[in-house]
């Protein structure tokens, strides 16, 4: 016996709708949603998930280290323990360094673990060396957007007629519904404008497309495909001076 759920997928922070087939003894089996729009948002992350949430050595306790450093000896402590000993360490560290004497690292974005409260105690302490996976990821993306548009936007890839990916290579196990959704624009005419340092899977599928070996000629070489567009989308660059790290692909 079994019970199917429908659920969304937290592996990364687009959180794909999901179903989750789970049996009377704890297995579970994640299934693409039965809603027809969505049913290709789908990826092995999301897929393999119960593997690692069912892993017999999945950490799901507090333990404390009872032996030397690497030595791999530990044993279960209760909740209040475990939270009363790294107060009292992180008191001493204050009391010794003060508020700054410290750093955390956290990626609560896509685990929904703190909501926020590890930030929220970071800036009560007076501490600002708090970061997540987000500072090495869509960081900068996500303060660029703040400050253009008030915050992330979201493309209508169903209504537009041109596409440029700027350093981004969406693909199918990795920002799966981008990747379906570049993908359907493309088989209903939208052109497709990669400019990127990598041959990426994208750049294969563009109409046209620039490799740029740095953020500079990356950006020169955005003017002037700006400068350069017709009502076809026809690239008609050409960068004089300063070429180096700049090739433009063959057309496919």
């Amino acid at each position: 016996m079994s019970d199917q759920k429908r659920v969304l997928c937290s592996s990364c922070d687009i959180y794909c709708q999901v179903l989750a087939e789970v049996s009377y003894n704890g297995a579970a089996r994640i299934k693409a949603t039965d809603n027809a729009p969505f049913r290709a948002n789908i990826c092995m992350k999301g897929v393999h998930a119960p593997e690692g949430f069912l892993h017999p050595d999945r950490i799901r306790f507090p333990l404390r280290r009872v032996g030397e450093r690497g030595s791999g000896q530990w044993e279960r402590v209760t909740w209040d323990h475990g939270l009363d000993d790294i107060a009292a360490r992180l008191s001493a560290v204050i009391a010794q360094y003060g508020p700054e004497g410290f750093a955390v690292s956290a990626s609560p974005w896509n685990l929904q673990s703190d909501n926020g409260v590890g930030r929220r105690f970071m800036n009560l302490l007076g501490n600002p060396n708090w970061m997540s996976g987000v500072a090495l990821c869509a960081g900068n993306t996500g303060a660029i957007n703040r400050m253009v548009y008030g915050w992330f936007p979201y493309p209508d890839y169903t209504k537009t007629k041109c596409i440029v990916l700027f350093g981004h290579n969406p693909r199918k196990h990795s920002w799966t519904p981008v990747y379906n959704s570049i993908r359907a624009a493309q088989q209903r005419g939208a052109k497709l404008i990669v400019l990127d340092p990598r041959r990426s899977e994208n750049a294969s599928l563009r109409i046209s497309g620039f490799r740029c070996g740095s953020v500079l000629m990356r950006r020169c070489a955005w003017v002037g495909l700006k400068l350069s567009l017709t009502k076809v989308f026809t690239i008609k660059t050409s960068l004089r001076g300063g070429r180096q790290g700049l090739k433009s692909f063959a057309l496919a």
